[in-house]
């Protein structure tokens, strides 16, 4: 009898195990799951202490994970949010250099969808470049303006304690007069997660 009880409670662990395991698609954000990843292979870099913030999401479909800043400034009587997100590379002997450098922002107010695009400078409040060493640039990078998912999407926009919550996708193109061949021409960001505050 003792051995049917153990059985038992095994049983149910596995069942209650499996059926916690899953996560229906449309609260993690993904458009289509049906669709393939066709992008190439971007490189990986670390994430960084992460002290202000972080980023989680996909890069070229490789999991992306990076630190993240948040800055607030005012611009013709509107506010712009801008997340700076962070990647570094191990120079050895803990010593970590800025690797990679990604700006997204908007002009917001609230909470919703906001496209990265700004009619009235005619650009895209948008940034994306790769450092040869901490200061000088190997690849930049341009925001495919044919891409119509170039938003990002704040659940929480806080003026006051200065946090922002949200994710953001966004497709880059290789812009560089003279390209490292170390990066791959386009790179996109996917269901991009952050959750970042003020320096």
């Amino acid at each position: 009898m003792q051995h049917f009880g153990i059985l038992f409670f095994l049983m149910l662990c596995m069942t209650s195990c499996n059926n916690g395991t899953i996560v229906p698609e449309e609260d993690i954000g993904v458009d289509n799951p049906k669709d393939s990843c066709v992008a190439a292979e971007a490189p990986i870099y670390l994430p960084g202490e992460m002290l202000h913030g972080r980023v989680t999401g996909l890069k070229n479909c490789l999991p992306f994970m990076a630190s993240a800043f948040l800055t607030f400034y005012h611009f013709s009587d509107t506010l712009v949010v801008k997340l700076g997100v962070v990647t570094y590379e191990d120079w050895g002997i803990n010593e970590f250099v800025r690797k990679e450098i990604i700006n997204v922002g908007t002009i917001a107010s609230d909470t919703g969808t906001y496209s990265m695009y700004l009619p009235g400078e005619d650009k895209y409040y948008a940034s994306y470049g790769i450092f040869k060493d901490f200061d000088v640039l190997e690849d930049v990078y341009r925001v495919d303006d044919s891409y119509d998912k170039n938003q990002i999407t704040f659940s929480l926009l806080d003026t006051i304690e200065g946090r922002i919550q949200g994710y953001y996708n966004c497709r880059f193109l290789l812009a560089s007069s003279s390209p490292s061949g170390n990066n791959p021409d386009t790179v996109v960001f996917k269901n991009c997660y952050f959750d970042a505050k003020e320096k």
